[in-house]
C-alpha cells in the first residue's frame, strides 16, 4: 500500500467517523476489562453482536462477582482518578515529571498479591505465566498466502484505520501533522519484520496508547523507552509481574479510557455543526457496537463516500444581488437588504460542473432564474397557434353577420379577452434579459460540463437572454477554451473577470432591453 501511495485512504476518514469509531472501539476495550474488574470468568464472545452478548453474560453472572477483586478495582480506580484530577495538575506546576502513578499501581499490586497470597486466599485472578525470551526467527510459510490473502486485506484496512485514527486524534491534541504514507511504511515494515518471529499483526493499541499519553509520553522517545522496558520484561523480569492481579491492570486501562469514552459528547457537537456529520457519527458508532469493528469501519467509510458523492453531484447554488453602497454581490437567501438589478439575474454555483452534476446545474439555473427556455419556446408556439385560430374565428364571424363592422369589433374584443386568459392579464413583475453565471467557486469543469454550458447558453439566447460567465479560475477557463466554448457560440455571450464588469457591460451596451419575457410567467 505504501508503494502504491494509498495513504490517501486516510483522506476519507472524516472527523465524525474517527470520533464515532474510536469511541465505540474504546467501549469494546472497556467491555473486555469488565470481567476482570468484577473477577468473573466468562466465555469470550466472537462475531456479530458480541458486545451485546458479553453484557448479557455479565448480568447473568452478577451473583458470581468476586467482592475482593471488585474492592481492589474500586480502590485502584479512585486513586488513579484522584491523581489525574487533583494531584497531577498541581504537581505539574512544581515538576516537569509527572507522578508515575500507573507504575506505582502495578508494583504495589504485584507486591500485595505476592505477600498476601491473594490468589489462594481470595481467588483473585492474576496475570499468570509470562514466557521468557524471544522466539527464534524463521521463514513464514509462503504457501499459506493464497488462503489468507483476503483476510489479510481486511486486517490491513482495519489495523491501518485504527492506527491512523489514534494518530489523528493525538495529532489534533498535540498540534502536529501525520504523514499517512509514512504510517503505511512503518506499519508495513514492522509487520514484515515481525513475520519472521511469529508475531501477530500489530496496530495501535487504544488502551496502551491512551495510557502512554496519560502518563505524559508524547514523542517517539517515549515509545522507544517503552519498547526497551518491554524487551527487558520478556527477557529477564517477566516473572516478577506474574502475581499482578488482573483487576488492577484492568483498572489502569479503564481509567485511561476515560477521555476516549467521553468523546461520546462529540455527537452533540457534530449535531449542532452539521446534521450529516452527526448521522455519520451515529451510524459508525452503532454499527461498531452492534456488529463489530470491521463492519462499523466499512459502513462508516461507505456513508462518508455517499456524503461526498451527494455533495459532488448536488453543489450549492444561489442567486446573488448587490449590497447597497458597495460593489459586492451577496447571497439573496442569506443576506437581507440586497438589491436585484432590473433585468439581470446573477447565478452563483459552488462546486464542479461535470457529467455527474450537469443535470443538477441546469435544474438549479431554471429554478432560480424562474425561466425555462424550452417552456418559453413552447408558449411562443402556442401563442402563435391561438392567434391564428382567433384570426380565423374573426373572419368567420364577419362573414355570418349583416353588420360586419359592429360584429367585427365585438369579436375582436372577445379575442383580446381570450388572449388575456391564455397569457395572463397580470402585469409582469420583472423582466430577465441578461443571465450572469458566477463561476468564482467552480473548481473543475469537464468536456461534458462545457457541452452542457453550450446548450444552456444557446437555449437562453434563443429567447433573447444574454449569458455571461464571470470569475472563472485558470483551469476552468482553459478547459472552456479547449472545448471551443467561445468559437462555437454565435449568440450574445462573454467571459468577464468579475460580476461587476459583466453588469456594467450589460448596462452600457443596453443588453438589458433586448427581451420581454417575464419571470413570473415563464418559470
Amino acid at each position: 500500500m505504501y508503494i502504491l501511495r494509498l495513504g490517501i485512504i486516510s483522506s476519507f476518514l472524516a472527523d465524525s467517523l474517527i470520533s464515532g469509531f474510536t469511541t465505540a472501539a474504546g467501549l469494546h476495550v472497556f467491555t473486555s476489562q469488565v470481567k476482570d474488574l468484577l473477577g468473573l470468568t466468562l466465555i469470550p464472545r466472537r462475531g456479530i453482536f458480541k458486545l451485546v452478548l458479553t453484557y448479557f453474560d455479565i448480568f447473568n453472572n452478577l451473583d458470581k462477582v468476586n467482592l475482593a477483586a471488585l474492592s481492589l478495582s474500586a480502590i485502584t480506580i479512585v486513586i488513579l482518578i484522584f491523581n489525574n484530577e487533583f494531584l497531577k495538575p498541581r504537581f505539574e506546576k512544581i515538576s516537569p515529571f509527572p507522578i508515575p502513578i500507573e507504575m506505582l499501581a502495578v508494583i504495589s499490586g504485584t507486591l500485595i498479591s505476592t505477600y498476601m497470597n491473594l490468589t489462594e486466599v481470595y481467588n483473585i485472578k492474576i496475570v499468570g505465566d509470562i514466557p521468557i525470551g524471544l522466539p527464534e526467527p524463521s521463514m513464514p510459510p509462503l504457501s499459506l498466502i493464497p488462503n489468507v490473502l483476503l483476510d489479510s486485506f481486511v486486517i490491513t484496512l482495519v489495523s491501518y484505520t485504527i492506527s491512523m485514527s489514534m494518530a489523528l486524534i493525538f495529532a489534533q491534541k498535540a498540534g502536529y501533522e501525520v504523514d499517512a504514507n509514512q504510517e503505511l511504511a512503518a506499519q508495513g515494515l514492522g509487520n514484515l519484520f515481525g513475520s519472521f518471529f511469529s508475531c501477530m499483526p500489530f496496530t495501535a493499541s487504544l488502551s496502551r496508547s491512551l495510557i502512554q499519553e496519560t502518563v505524559g509520553g508524547h514523542t517517539q522517545l517515549a515509545s522507544l523507552i517503552s519498547c526497551g522496558i518491554l524487551v527487558s520484561v520478556l527477557l529477564w523480569i517477566g516473572p516478577f509481574f506474574e502475581p499482578l492481579p488482573r483487576c488492577i491492570l484492568a483498572s489502569i486501562i479503564v481509567v485511561a479510557l476515560q477521555g476516549m469514552l467521553m468523546k461520546i459528547k462529540d455527537f452533540v457537537k457534530f449535531w449542532n455543526l452539521d446534521k450529516i456529520d452527526a448521522i455519520i457519527w451515529a451510524i459508525t458508532f452503532i454499527t461498531v457496537i452492534l456488529l463489530d469493528v470491521e463492519y462499523g469501519l466499512l459502513v462508516g467509510l461507505l456513508v462518508c463516500l455517499a456524503k461526498l458523492i451527494v455533495i459532488a453531484t448536488k453543489p450549492y447554488a444561489c442567486l446573488l444581488a448587490l449590497a447597497p453602497g458597495t460593489e459586492l454581490y451577496l447571497d439573496t437567501k442569506r443576506y437581507k437588504g440586497t438589491i436585484e438589478i432590473a433585468g439581470i439575474k446573477i447565478f452563483h454555483y459552488s462546486g464542479s460542473l461535470n457529467f455527474a452534476s450537469r443535470q443538477h446545474f441546469c435544474e438549479k439555473v431554471y429554478k432560480l432564474t424562474e425561466v425555462t427556455p424550452r417552456k418559453v419556446l413552447m408558449m411562443k408556439d402556442s401563442k402563435k397557434i391561438v392567434e391564428d385560430e382567433r384570426t380565423e374565428e374573426i373572419k368567420y364571424s364577419n362573414s355570418d353577420f349583416n353588420e360586419p363592422s359592429s360584429c367585427s369589433s365585438q369579436q375582436l374584443y372577445i379575442g383580446r379577452n381570450s388572449s388575456n386568459r391564455y397569457y395572463g392579464s397580470t402585469p409582469a413583475r420583472e423582466t430577465i434579459r441578461t443571465l450572469i453565471l458566477d463561476f468564482s467557486a467552480v473548481i473543475y469543469i469537464d468536456p461534458a460540463g462545457v457541452k452542457t454550458l453550450k446548450n444552456l447558453i444557446n437555449e437562453y439566447n434563443d429567447i433573447d437572454v444574454s449569458v455571461f460567465i464571470t470569475g472563472s479560475c485558470s483551469p476552468v477557463y482553459e478547459t472552456m477554451i479547449k472545448c471551443n466554448l467561445l468559437e462555437s457560440n454565435d449568440h450574445t455571450f462573454g467571459l468577464f473577470p468579475t460580476i461587476n464588469d459583466a453588469v456594467h457591460f450589460a448596462q452600457q451596451n443596453n443588453i438589458t432591453t433586448i427581451s420581454t419575457w417575464t419571470t413570473n410567467s415563464l418559470g
